[in-house]
């Protein structure tokens, strides 16, 4: 017996021992890597965070949520009832009208929405109107037979409010994979998530300018110009590491907002190479502005997953750990691959772009997702 209990002693102390020289091995080597403020306790800490937010949807308020939120989309859907599509002109001004599209806008709507009306809003028109919640609310418990969809494109980083959307509406579509097994949990409606895009210049625009791009002159120097955000600081210091060798990738205040859409495409299309640090491991939207305008993005290799069944992953080229320290290596790679294509490269990259990744074709994902839903739905129901 006493036996036993000594071997069991000796089991426990040398468990707690090679965890405990795990944890102390893996803190000097992720140190090593620009991570200095790392430590078990903060691991921990992200852990119950999570922990927190499964107890709560996992709560007494959540008992019948699901059973709920099918239920009221079944009572507000007929088959063939979809009459009029209504989206959120901050984001969505760019999209190409078509089949009884329309834009409204959260800050001034002068009608509520009727049955057969479907809505699709984005998060920014949400958070970045004033007082956009309180007035999306409004919107959506006056129109009771209106379908809402919202399509988030900050589930990645902020889920307080993508839990709070993943509520207030039918569907909620999430622009990342990330997170999603816990947003699901406050809307059953699920249709997968659909991939940020070029939205800053219509697909109009694009064609007209479209010699501009293909026929700019354009740097060696790779463009990474990021807004600096106090909660991403690796994003951050990563762009300062990149800056010690090039001046353009660096910090850039919201200015670039205020410049006229030409502006902007005449800027990104002066570049043979476009530099993307993602905030987490997000698919960022400049990866696609980066292709509709001519050039090559680099993208971390952490995305590989994400785009391995993508044809998108034939477009762009990948980076590692290394090329953020000493980035020239990379550069000339890619600068060869650019130079050998030359005209005929751009001309691809910018019609994939244009084809598969402008906000047109997200939209029309959306409804085909949505409308596949029902349709599925209604199949079982027989």
């Amino acid at each position: 017996m006493i036996v036993k209990k000594l071997r069991s002693v000796v089991k426990n102390r040398l468990n707690g021992f090679r965890i405990w020289l795990r944890v102390k091995t893996t803190s000097k080597e992720i140190k090593n890597l620009g991570f200095p403020h790392f430590s078990f306790s903060k691991i921990k800490k992200i852990d119950k965070y999570y922990d927190d937010i499964r107890n709560y949807n996992q709560s007494n308020n959540f008992d019948d949520l699901l059973f709920y939120k099918s239920l009221k989309l079944s009572q507000k859907h007929k088959p063939g009832s979809i009459k009029k599509v209504f989206l959120s002109e901050l984001i969505f001004k760019n999209v190409n009208l078509v089949n009884q599209m329309s834009l409204f806008s959260i800050d001034n709507v002068q009608n509520y929405f009727k049955e057969g009306d479907v809505v699709i809003v984005n998060n920014n028109d949400v958070f970045q109107t004033d007082d956009g919640l309180n007035k999306y609310l409004a919107i959506y418990s006056s129109s009771p037979d209106a379908i809402f969809i919202i399509w988030d494109f900050d589930n990645h980083h902020n889920i307080k409010d993508a839990s709070l959307l993943s509520l207030l509406c039918d569907f909620y579509i999430p622009a990342h994979i990330i997170n999603s097994e816990l947003l699901v949990r406050f809307n059953p409606n699920f249709v997968g998530h659909v991939m940020p895009c070029v939205i800053q210049w219509s697909r109009a625009f694009l064609v007209e300018n479209s010699s501009k791009i293909i026929d700019s002159v354009r740097s060696n120097d790779p463009l990474g110009m990021h807004i600096k955000y106090d909660k991403f600081p690796v994003r951050n210091r990563n762009v300062q590491r990149l800056n010690n060798f090039y001046n353009s990738i660096s910090f850039v205040d919201f200015s670039y907002h205020a410049l006229s859409s030409l502006a902007r495409l005449e800027e990104w299309s002066t570049y043979k190479l476009h530099w993307v640090i993602p905030t987490y491991n997000d698919v960022p939207s400049r990866i696609f502005d980066a292709l509709i305008t001519g050039g090559i993005p680099l993208v971390p290799d952490y995305l590989k997953y994400q785009l391995v069944d993508n044809e998108l992953i034939n477009f762009v080229l990948f980076y590692k750990w290394e090329d953020l320290k000493d980035p020239r290596k990379i550069i000339d790679l890619a600068l060869t691959q650019f130079d050998e294509l030359g005209r005929e490269g751009c001309i691809q990259r910018y019609e994939y772009a244009l084809n598969n990744c402008h906000v047109d074709q997200r939209i029309e994902l959306i409804l085909q997702r949505v409308s596949d839903f029902f349709n599925h739905n209604e199949k079982n129901l027989i």
